[in-house]
């Protein structure tokens, strides 16, 4: 897997953006679409006592030597042991998370399925007939549940090579990488976007005499500096401690398990002030973890066997294979809206077996008017749910219970119906050569529901 500007972590500062001219556009074999043994950092339950990570080593993309730690552009790009890359998070109905591009110039993120989607459903949410419809998905916030599924703009987030660490039923310190349990051996960890610009700036800090970064080699195979991701409204109960941060001292609430003696070292990063909030996250680079430093030289053989290049984890699917997993997921008259031009797209449609929308329009009764038809259908109104994150124990112990994933067990069936064995495809259905408009979807409604 090749490695692309737009995927270093320095790629998330407005100048190499501009540089690099970053905004101008540019096979399913688990049931996560984003790779294997992948974790996003996020929901309350994994992060509101601080999450812990210990880097680990990755192989180059040729399998023969570890990355570097730093690499790039003033050593701020942070060796390969991360990715940047756009996301669809939870989207649709049964939800789908997939890595929607990662970097790659060639291809231009406009015309990617799922953003064609979203921003045809913008423009065209108050257009009569398919704006109702476009107007449901793109509802907040999400009803998980519904009939219809829901449209979130796809998300910067990084992904980086790290154990979550933690505390085994011993109370010895653990690294869930090298559990055996395939549930809870995540070996990537994404993280959202503010905490991956939290991180960004804690990495940055140097020693003001030697200029050297403070951090270190994270990536050490011995004794090596740990990163804990906080939730801004974090607090402590006890003391505020004293860090360096990029711009000098900071004083901030930190985490029993990452506290030292009173040489301890702390480094803290935070997103940028006018984009700091109490849903925002900020970063602490410590070094024990309950007094003790974690090393990797324990793991060294393991690390050696196990450790993989960024191919082996993450899955990065062609916009064709993408379309046929939103197909789907979202009511098929939406789709056939917002890929009209793209006939490449509308052929996952041909392979579905059936629309939840078009099911919801036969079940209609045959009096109903053509106002109640053009709005296809109104999803069930379902209460958001409190998390999707599975439940897990206290920080200090979540090694020993890190979530599969974080979705609920119907969800997680639905994505896993969705991966199942499908039947026969059908010959898939010649593209129309001119545009639909929501005229011509009703008609196709209506022409549904005369066959019935």
């Amino acid at each position: 897997m090749p490695r692309y500007d737009a995927q270093n972590l320095a790629a998330i500062d407005p100048e190499f953006r501009k540089q690099h001219n970053l905004d101008s556009g540019p096979k399913k074999n688990t049931r996560y679409t984003y790779g294997k043994n992948v974790l996003i950092a996020a929901g309350n339950e994994l992060m509101a006592n601080g999450l812990c990570l210990r880097l680990l080593p990755i192989y180059e993309d040729n399998g023969a030597t570890f990355a570097s730690f730093r690499d790039g552009a003033d050593g701020i790009a942070m060796g390969d042991w991360c990715r940047l890359m756009t996301v669809a998070h939870w989207v649709g109905n049964p939800g789908v998370c997939f890595i929607a591009h990662d970097g790659n110039p060639s291809l231009d993120i406009r015309e990617n399925p799922y953003n064609l989607l979203y921003n045809v459903a913008w423009k065209n949410k108050e257009t009569p007939g398919i704006g109702r419809l476009f107007s449901e998905l793109l509802q907040k916030p999400k009803v998980l549940q519904s009939s219809v599924g829901s449209l979130t703009k796809p998300e910067k987030m990084l992904f980086i090579s790290a154990s979550i660490v933690g505390l085994d039923d011993r109370g010895q310190i653990s690294l869930s990488a090298f559990s055996d349990d395939p549930k809870k051996n995540a070996r990537v960890i994404g993280l959202k976007f503010s905490a991956l610009q939290s991180l960004l700036s804690a990495l940055k800090v140097r020693d003001p005499d030697t200029n050297e970064y403070l951090s270190g080699d994270m990536l050490d195979m011995g004794d090596a500096k740990l990163l804990t991701i906080m939730p801004e409204s974090f607090s402590s109960g006890q003391q505020k401690v004293m860090g360096v941060g990029a711009d000098g001292p900071e004083t901030f609430f930190c985490p029993k398990y990452a506290r030292g003696n009173a040489k301890a070292q702390y480094i803290v990063g935070y997103p940028p002030p006018d984009r700091r909030s109490a849903f925002t996250h900020f970063a602490v680079i410590h070094d024990t973890y309950n007094g003790q430093s974690v090393s990797l030289e324990p793991y060294a053989e393991r690390v050696a066997q196990e450790a993989g290049t960024w191919d082996t984890h993450l899955n990065i699917m062609s916009y064709e294979e993408q379309a046929e997993l939103l197909a789907p997921a979202f009511p098929r008259e939406a789709l056939e809206f917002a890929w009209q031009e793209h006939p490449e797209y509308l052929r996952a449609l041909g392979r579905r077996s059936s629309s939840p929308t078009a099911a919801a329009v036969e079940e209609m009764h045959d009096e109903e008017d053509a106002e109640t038809m053009q709005a296809f259908v109104k999803p069930a109104r379902v209460a958001p749910q409190k998390s999707v994150a599975a439940p897990v124990k206290p920080a200090a112990h979540v090694a020993s219970n890190i979530p599969e994933a974080e979705i609920s067990e119907e969800e997680a069936a639905g994505v896993a119906d969705m991966f199942s064995s499908a039947p026969p495809a059908a010959k898939p259905a010649a593209a129309s050569t001119g545009k639909l408009n929501a005229a011509d979807i009703l008609a196709r409604a209506k022409s549904r529901l005369a066959g019935k």
